[in-house]
């Protein structure tokens, strides 16, 4: 049976962002060392939350993996798990043109596979956009042939943050390596699912988290206004927007509903984008929460029934971030930071994932989760 490695339980976060996987990785008893960010307002915020890790702010492709194991205080080999979200915004299902093979980013993905191999871990994770997985062109074959070549078993799908308790349906590729003996990696089993009539939980300990679960008990914003929380104020919308929101139906409703006085003109016979100014269901998860996150021009992402967009504090928990989570920058930059983060929840399912791995006897069960305000969204109080 194969053996927990002595000591504590490290882990190297690249393309770090604003610290989404490093947090889920942390709540899942994992020690993160060392991280590297491109966007210093990104490296601020993950400094205010991950005090005991100093990120290598800059392009990765100027930290070679000794500068990093030093940062990170450890020997070639000692680390248990490097993640990375390498950027790929040229294979994106937001991307309208082409299929991204020419997008510069995507070496970055040959980046992080470099990286890994130098660091040599016991494990990698690598998530990424859907696109990566089935769209001609995509460096992520070729990337993954080279980190088998080099020791390490993977196994790779689609998964749902949803499923493991993240407030919003965003599925992304997720990978894990292994080049422990005896060991083949696995992907974390859902603990969420969605309802079903006659079976509430779908088989599973869990059903998904909602909207309402989410962000009910947040104070209700008019157009503008602001509360006593600093993410927690209302975008301020023209005369025109709000009267276009007014007529969209309550929970779920869409543009395609507007009369023809309040359509925009670019939507008469556009049929494309259909999430563009449509409002969240309470009893659902969100849908994919973007860089876009508080403009209901950029998806949807109008409040289940107040009349305005998603205010940063929304959209936080329902990317599974608990409030007590420090955001630094303007507005759209955290928006940015909130959109890019990889989900909390889903970091921490992959986190146990790789634990029990490690070390099955002793590993976390799914009912031995930290407390529920270090893992998931605060809960309505009713």
């Amino acid at each position: 049976m194969p053996t927990e490695p002595k000591g504590v339980l490290t882990a190297v976060d690249l393309f770090a962002g604003c610290g989404g996987a490093s947090l889920g990785f942390r709540n899942a008893g994992f020690e993160v060392r060392a991280a590297v960010e491109l966007d210093p307002i990104a490296a601020s915020t993950y400094s205010a939350n991950h005090t005991q890790v100093t990120p290598l702010v800059g392009d990765i492709r100027q930290f070679p993996a000794s500068l990093i194991l030093q940062s990170a205080r450890l020997q070639k080999g000692e680390c248990t798990v490097v993640l990375g979200c390498p950027p790929c915004q040229g294979f994106s299902t937001h991307r309208l043109h082409g299929s991204g093979s020419d997008d510069p980013r995507n070496e970055l993905v040959e980046v992080f596979a470099e990286r890994v191999i130098d660091v040599r871990p016991l494990f990698f994770v690598f998530e990424n956009v859907p696109g990566l997985m089935r769209q001609t062109g995509s460096p992520w074959p070729a990337v993954r042939a080279k980190l088998c070549e080099s020791g390490y078993r993977v196994v790779e799908d689609l998964l749902n943050a949803a499923d493991y308790g993240a407030p919003q349906r965003r599925k992304r590729l997720v990978a894990v390596g292994c080049r422990m003996e005896g060991v083949d990696p696995t992907l974390p089993e859902p603990t969420h699912g969605k309802p079903k009539p006659d079976r509430p939980s779908n088989g599973v300990k869990h059903p998904w988290l909602t909207v309402r679960d989410a962000i009910e008990n947040l104070k209700t914003l008019a157009n503008g206004e602001t509360s006593g929380d600093p993410l927690h104020y209302a975008p301020k919308h023209t005369d025109d927007s709000l009267a276009r929101f007014a007529a969209i139906p309550k929970d779920g409703g869409s543009r395609r509903e507007l009369p023809e006085n309040l359509k925009l003109k670019c939507h008469s016979d556009h049929e494309g984008h259909r999430d563009v100014y449509g409002r969240l269901w309470w009893d659902k998860p969100a849908t994919t929460i973007t860089a876009g996150c508080t403009q209901p021009s950029k998806g949807r992402f109008l409040h289940p029934e107040q009349d305005r967009g998603l205010t940063l504090r929304e959209a936080a928990r329902l990317q599974g971030f608990p409030d007590s989570y420090v955001f630094t920058g303007s507005k759209q930059e955290i928006a940015l930071q909130i959109g890019n983060a990889v989900p909390p929840p889903l970091a921490y399912a992959v986190g146990l994932a790789i634990r029990r791995m490690l070390s099955p006897v002793e590993a976390l069960s799914p009912e031995e989760r930290p407390p529920q305000r270090e893992r998931e969204v605060p809960q309505p109080q009713h």
